[in-house]
């Protein structure tokens, strides 16, 4: 069982790199990169402040090196959801608006900076912890990425738009799948972990799930989204006893802080990057839900001995906190919003 939870969220973060097409980032370049960095720069201080004046948090976690805590905690506070994001956009009718596509293109920039913060948080802790060693595998990490980044559409071209064979929906699925075991499995033997290496993997494979090839993302989605994802969900009480670790001061605390900082800053960005103060609010807002990939993070935080398992319990419980307080209040604040203009991706 754990063997398929572990195989169906490699397949969720893949997919969740689909969602993430880096052609789209010419619309509205300086709101967005502003609305991206503050939205992270904001929350990732919050929660290393926290982690460090708060030592109750880290008791139990990395005692030796609380800095990495605090690294860890403040990754997790800054991280946002966009499966979850572009879900509000669309049952909101957001997606092509100024506002949705600011949140939906800063929302990538930030799951992409997030995870590899928290990738090199993890390879260092691995590493033997000399300074060498360090360099070593973070050289390695960044050359497979490079690889990934120039070889990744290669071999995408070749298998999606290849005219000497005909490629069913089915058969893209199969191949999709085939790629992410064994590229999870190549990423692992060079330090990378296997779900940011299947994650920047559905980043350059994004603009191939567009036009004759849209069923098969759309399939993909639905596999990683409605089979895949509550499978994870219901495996979640299997990592930690969620009664005897829910402290309500670690969950309000964590909570408050993550939402304070995701809109503060991530609407902050907005108003110096040109929006209009509600639409800035609006946009911070729209930022605020973590879901199932803040989740994701926090296992792995778990599983590695970085955070306790009461700071795993409060980092789940204001996941789904954000991901279900965002929609409803974002609609309410929209009301009193003027509506944007709507923005198409063709000009």
């Amino acid at each position: 069982l754990q063997h398929l939870i572990h195989f169906g969220m490699l397949v969720f973060m893949f997919v969740s790199g689909t969602e993430i097409n880096l052609r789209f980032l010419h619309n509205n370049r300086h709101s967005v990169v502003l609305t991206s960095v503050m939205g992270i720069v904001i929350p990732f201080g919050l929660g290393v402040s926290l982690a460090l004046l708060a030592p109750e948090f880290s008791q139990g976690a990395n005692q030796s090196r609380p800095w990495i805590f605090a690294l860890v905690l403040g990754t997790a506070l800054s991280i946002s959801a966009l499966p979850v994001i572009l879900r509000i956009l669309k049952d909101l009718h957001l997606l092509k608006s100024n506002i949705g596509l600011t949140i939906m293109l800063s929302a990538m920039i930030n799951d992409l900076l997030g995870w590899i913060i928290f990738t090199l948080v993890i390879d260092f802790v691995q590493s033997t912890g000399t300074l060498i060693s360090s360099l070593t595998s973070l050289g390695m990490v960044m050359m497979f990425a490079a690889v990934i980044f120039y070889l990744g559409p290669l071999l995408g071209n070749f298998l999606f738009n290849n005219e000497t064979f005909a490629v069913t929906p089915k058969m893209e699925i199969a191949m999709c799948l085939l790629a992410v075991i064994l590229l999870s499995n190549m990423a692992e033997i060079v330090g990378m972990h296997a779900f940011f290496a299947v994650f920047l993997l559905g980043i350059v494979w994004a603009p191939f799930f567009e036009g004759k090839h849209q069923n098969s993302g759309a399939l993909l989605h639905h596999l990683a989204l409605n089979i895949f994802a509550p499978l994870y969900f219901v495996s979640i009480g299997l990592k930690a006893n969620f009664f005897s670790n829910f402290i309500p001061f670690f969950v309000i605390t964590i909570t408050v802080l993550a939402c304070c900082g995701k809109i503060l800053g991530a609407g902050l960005g907005a108003l110096l990057g040109g929006m209009k103060p509600q639409e800035a609010l609006c946009i911070g807002i729209g930022m605020n839900a973590r879901g199932a990939m803040e989740i994701v993070l926090a296992s792995l935080a778990l599983e590695h001995g970085l955070i306790t398992e009461a700071v795993y319990v409060s980092l789940v419980v204001m996941a789904l906190a954000t991901s279900l307080i965002t929609g409803p209040i974002l609609k309410r604040v929209m009301l009193h919003t003027e509506q944007p203009p709507i923005v198409t991706f063709n000009g």
